[in-house]
This record gives structure tokens, C-alpha cells and sequence, in this order.
């Protein structure tokens, strides 16, 4: 047996081949190793020639008809999107009221996550001030030094509700981005239905309008149910003694049990449907 590398010119590419002939000239295996525009630094060959069967023929027509064809579905979907897609820069109407929807949200999550640290460090403070305060006034302690850490105590309560405070008005500005989204689809909806098929109801990538408004609810609503939570932390805080409880109230503010990954992959799929990731 032995081995001949050699490049098939198929026109306007190359077929980059390995033949394992045996003595007799009938071919044992053919492999591809690749395609180019341009010949290999082997023996090129063209047409085919010496003892190779027409398996060998068949076999590299085969692959050349698979990959051209292969190529050409591609740049078809390519241009597809391509065509589809609005140009970042340029957008109006519809399009551009979808993009600046999510970029809002997504800015939205983002100062979230900064409040969310923010009231996580409010809670360990109070936690502590919480404790130290107990031991005082267990161990007998000057009623002045009681009457300091109560008002810091307080003071730590009172930043925790402002931030909690911030938080609301964060999701009341995704609500009522929500509610705009919900209107234009309802509007995009009524155009398409006004225009007998003419307009397209993908904007983007993939998804139809729709689409947009149902995952951005879904987002926002997570949020108003972790606000939900978060507010009973804020009321409950000052009144708890038991050290157990304090540390249970800190790691439910900072894990944030309804904003799961499910939410977050919602989020990060709704900017990269628009393009701004």
C-alpha cells in the first residue's frame, strides 16, 4: 500500500484529498482533508488521473456538491439576519422604542444589584449594632452607652429603608417600561393585521415582538416579588433579638431567593436580541 496527497481542482475552490491506494491501483480509502481558494504545495492533479476508481470520483463530487451547497444555505441565513436586523445607529419607530425598552431595563437590573449591596452591608451593621446593644443592656451596661447605640441603631434602620425606598421606585420605572413595550405590540400587532403580511414581525434576530413585552414582564415581576421580601426585611429588622435571625434576614436581602438564573438568562437574552451585547 501506499499513500498520494493531492489537490482536486473543482473550479473555483480545491478539494485538498488523501488517497490510500493499494499496488493494484484500486483505491482502499480517499480522505478530505480541507478546502481552499487556492492548490496545495502537493502534486495537483486535474483531471484525475492514473488507476483511481470511480468510487474515488464519486466520492469527491459528493463532498464537493455537500459543501457548496452547505455554503450557500449559510450566507443565505446569513444575509437573512443580516437584512432583517436594523442598523444599530439608525433605528425609528418601533425598533428603536423596543432597543431603548430593554437598555432601560437592563440599566434598571444594574442599579438593583448596586442597592442590593448596599442594603446587604445596612443589614450586617444592624446585625451587629443589634448584638453589641443586647450585651449591653444584658451585662448592666451606663444607660448612655444604650441610649448611643439605639440612635445609631436607628440611623442604620433608616438608611436600610431608604435604599429600600430606591428599590421601589427602580421597579415602578421597569413597570411602566413594561406597560409601553405591552402598547407596542399591541400597535405592531394591528400593522401587521392592517397590512395583509407586508410587515414583518421580527424586528431583530429571532424574536417577534411579542416576545419582547413577555420576557420583560416576567423580568420585572421577579423583581417586584424580591421587593416584596426585601420590605418585610426592612419592617421585621429592628425588632428582631435573636442573633439566628439576623443572619437568616442577611442572606435572604443579599441571595436574593426570586431573582434566579432563569431571570438573569431572561435579561442578558433580552439585550442580545437587540444587539446591545
Amino acid at each position: 500500500n501506499y499513500f498520494l496527497k493531492g489537490t482536486l481542482d473543482c473550479g473555483r475552490f480545491y478539494v485538498h484529498c488523501l488517497f490510500i491506494q493499494k499496488q493494484q491501483g484500486h483505491v482502499l480509502m480517499m480522505a478530505v482533508s480541507g478546502v481552499s481558494g487556492t492548490p496545495s504545495k502537493d502534486v495537483s492533479f486535474s483531471p484525475i488521473s492514473g488507476n483511481v476508481t470511480s468510487y474515488c470520483l464519486l466520492s469527491t463530487i459528493s463532498f464537493c456538491y455537500s459543501y457548496k451547497r452547505k455554503k450557500k444555505m449559510l450566507c443565505r441565513i446569513c444575509e437573512s439576519v443580516a437584512d432583517r436586523t436594523p442598523s444599530k445607529t439608525n433605528l425609528t419607530g418601533i425598533p428603536r422604542k423596543i432597543r431603548d425598552s430593554c437598555a432601560d431595563i437592563y440599566n434598571i437590573v444594574q442599579k438593583w444589584d448596586k442597592l442590593n449591596v448596599d442594603g446587604t452591608v445596612l443589614l450586617n451593621r444592624i446585625a451587629t449594632a443589634k448584638l453589641k446593644s443586647l450585651e449591653t443592656s444584658e451585662s448592666g451596661g451606663e444607660a448612655e452607652d444604650v441610649n448611643i447605640r439605639a440612635e445609631k441603631l436607628s440611623e442604620l434602620c433608616s438608611m436600610l429603608l431608604d435604599v429600600w425606598t430606591e428599590m421601589e421606585c427602580q421597579v415602578a420605572k421597569a413597570s411602566a417600561i413594561v406597560e409601553n413595550l405591552a402598547a407596542t405590540a399591541e400597535l405592531h400587532s394591528r400593522r401587521i393585521s392592517s397590512a395583509s403580511g407586508d410587515t414583518e414581525d421580527i424586528l431583530f434576530l429571532t424574536w417577534p415582538v411579542d416576545r419582547f413585552y413577555e420576557v420583560a414582564r416576567q423580568v420585572v415581576a421577579t423583581y417586584a416579588k424580591e421587593l416584596g421580601v426585601k420590605k418585610c426585611l426592612v419592617e421585621e429588622v429592628a425588632t428582631v433579638a435573636d442573633s439566628k435571625t439576623l443572619s437568616f434576614y442577611v442572606a435572604a436581602w443579599s441571595y436574593q431567593a426570586y431573582v434566579d438564573d432563569d431571570c438573569r438568562l431572561s435579561l442578558e437574552a433580552l439585550v442580545h436580541e437587540v444587539g446591545l451585547k
